[in-house]
């Protein structure tokens, strides 16, 4: 509501989840695909601007918008792979975990440890598909687009190495991409427009759409 408010056309993505009936691997990911493409058929009623498609998101969130960066990216033969993925301007990754395979070896467990990375891409197994060949930004970089990670320094449960290690991957790729690490923020100030680092978070939005 606070972008809407600042003139932001605002589209929120729902997606099947861990526990849903069809999320997980592929699913999960497929709804976030779907809901992208669909702004083209929006487009002509609510007068978009396609030129200027921002994705961000929160903790899994985060992880999500980086990934759909690398649609156009994604390994041939992949399920999660579409013909003319959205073209985007930019990537904001709040606390997101963007590095699934590090989170999964050397994360805190506060959100079910490796189990919930499990259940998202599915049990690695001997001689079978990578799991985080087309599920894990990192492997796809460089991604071609610009990227914002935004972290809070006190965050326990995305702590700010994650999103600092990933920014330099991304940087040492090619990719425009920088890592922000936001003082006296948690996990969840980095979503609340009444916290003290909101204006931060809103000035990289408008940074990567301008």
């Amino acid at each position: 509501a606070d972008l809407r408010q600042r003139g932001y056309a605002v589209w929120n993505l729902e997606y099947r989840r861990i526990g849903h009936p069809g999320g997980g691997y592929p699913g999960t990911f497929q709804d976030i695909s779907a809901g992208l493409d669909h702004l083209r058929a929006l487009a002509p009623e609510y007068r978009l601007d396609l030129d200027r498609v921002l994705v961000s998101g929160h903790s899994a969130g985060g992880h999500l918008a980086l990934w759909a960066a690398a649609r156009d990216r994604l390994p041939a033969g992949s399920p999660l792979r579409t013909n003319s993925p959205l073209p985007l301007r930019g990537v904001v990754s709040l606390a997101g975990i963007a590095d699934l395979d590090a989170y999964r070896r050397t994360g805190p467990d506060a959100c079910g440890g490796p189990s919930t990375i499990d259940g998202l891409v599915g049990l690695p197994q001997p001689g079978g598909r990578d799991v985080f060949a087309d599920t894990s930004p990192p492997v796809m970089l460089p991604l071609g687009d610009r990227q914002v990670v935004i972290s809070g320094a006190l965050d326990p449960i995305v702590p700010a190495r994650f999103g600092q290690a990933y920014a330099a991957a991304a940087a040492a790729r090619g990719d425009p991409a920088r890592s922000l690490v936001l003082d006296g923020a948690g996990h969840f100030e980095l979503i609340d427009p009444t916290s003290a680092v909101w204006p931060q978070v809103v000035d990289a939005f408008a940074g990567l759409l301008n």
